[in-house]
């Protein structure tokens, strides 16, 4: 199934950079830093951070920290 389909079960209203920035960790199955969810996704890094807290808050994406960075990664037990 694809993601968009996925996510229209999710019920929530996602604006084009949400969904580009969820596809970029969805297709990785990995952790990513913001820098690489940008090169990915072709947002740019600004962007990616303002739109991160959100995509959190919402439980779609799960952060940990190393250090001073951070990495996110889909959460698809939100899919479930």
């Amino acid at each position: 199934m694809k993601i968009r389909m996925k996510l229209k079960k999710l019920k929530r209203n996602w604006t084009k950079t949400d969904r580009l920035i969820l596809k970029a960790l969805y297709q990785e199955h990995r952790p990513m830093s913001k820098m690489e969810i940008s090169k990915k996704s072709d947002v740019s890094w600004i962007t990616v951070k303002k739109h991160m807290p959100s995509l959190v808050a919402r439980g779609i994406v799960l952060f940990h920290k190393e250090g001073k960075r951070i990495y996110y990664r889909f959460n698809y037990e939100a899919l479930v």
